[in-house]
């Protein structure tokens, strides 16, 4: 742990380093940073739009570096938090960990690419560094009892179902923007369909595909059967894998109420998460567990898989938890990009398989 000290803070707090200044970072990882301002220090920001991360340095008291290099040549930097855009994170990832850095929390998704991904598990496995992925429903505590449940009870899916329904937010509302104007100059193009696909799989399904992929048998592989993208912003997508049937669906619209439901059903029992809507500090998720008239509810507790994804860096660089396995990381990726790129494919063949 780093022994350094900054405005005052205690000398074995964690030194993080931020790459990105935009609403991820602004609404999600800088609030629960304050929140356990006991544990962890922002030291340095740094953002292609260096106004941006002037601002937001200034806001933390934090240095804004000039360059990426910059940032990650600051010895005292414990753990660096990767939220550029999708595309560079396999690149700040790799020099993240080239330049020494104990702890990664990289944003999904992982990376851009099959091969990225196998260049950061290889870097990670070789360095040691720990690398997390920005699931946070991965460590919501009600996934966790869902987890427990399921090793001590019996639950063989036939199907799971991941149900989301958002209300309009300045993310999905530029990828709405961005869709119309595709649309405009490229009517009927198959091809920009299945482009905004597998965004949508990429930037939205991408938050339940690692549980999907944890409630199938083991090494099952997606086949998509029907895929259709929905207005404004949105998809709704069948896929069956290791003989269990995927229901995936998402709407970004003002009419409908807000959810975010995951839902395994086999012959005898039944697991039901409820989540809280992603960019909204409301608490915990709620696991219901039915078993032959038997329910258990989980209630929701305070802190939500944002606050867990944290403390468990902490617990990782302090020794107190085991390092996460990349490979799992790996295959929760491998698995999502299956499923987006034949999701865009089934759109672009106009739904012939």
């Amino acid at each position: 742990m780093s022994k350094s000290t900054q405005h005052g803070a205690a000398a074995d707090r964690v030194n993080v380093g931020i790459i990105g200044a935009g609403l991820v970072v602004q609404s999600i990882h800088i609030p629960v940073l304050q929140r356990l301002s006991d544990t962890f220090a922002v030291r340095c920001v740094w953002d292609v739009d260096h106004e941006r991360s002037a601002a937001l340095a200034a806001q933390l008291h934090a240095a804004a570096a000039s360059s990426l290099e910059q940032l990650l040549s600051d010895e005292s930097i414990d753990a660096v938090a990767i939220c550029s855009p999708a595309a560079f994170h396999a690149e700040h990832a790799l020099a993240a960990m080239r330049a020494g850095k104990r702890a990664l929390l990289v944003e999904k998704p992982l990376c851009g690419t099959l091969a990225e991904v196998e260049a950061v598990a290889a870097m990670a496995a070789e360095t040691g560094t720990a690398l997390i992925m920005g699931s946070m429903h991965l460590y919501d505590p009600a996934w966790r009892e869902a987890t427990r449940l399921r090793g001590e009870r019996t639950l063989v899916p036939r199907s799971i179902s991941s149900n989301i329904v958002l209300p309009p937010n300045a993310r999905f509302e530029q990828w709405a923007f961005e869709a119309s104007e595709q649309k405009k100059h490229a009517t009927g193009s198959a091809w920009t369909a299945a482009s905004l696909m597998r965004v949508a799989i990429m930037e939205l399904a991408i938050h339940d595909l690692p549980l999907v992929r944890r409630l199938l048998p083991e090494d099952a592989v997606p086949r998509v059967t029907f895929a259709r993208l929905l207005e404004p912003f949105g998809y709704a997508l069948t896929a069956e894998a290791g003989g269990v049937v995927l229901d995936l669906f998402c709407s970004i619209n003002s009419h409908w109420q807000p959810t975010w439901t995951l839902e395994a059903t086999g012959a005898n029992a039944q697991l039901q998460i409820s989540f809280t809507p992603s960019f909204v500090h409301a608490g915990s998720g709620v696991a219901t567990w039915r078993e032959r008239g038997l329910t258990i509810d989980k209630d929701p507790e305070r802190d939500n898989g944002y606050v867990h994804e944290w403390r468990h860096l902490a617990h990782v660089l302090k020794g107190e938890e085991p390092r996460p396995d990349v490979h799992e990381f790996r295959r929760d990726y491998r698995f999502a990009f299956a499923v987006a790129e034949q999701a865009g494919e089934f759109l672009a063949s106009g739904g012939v398989q």
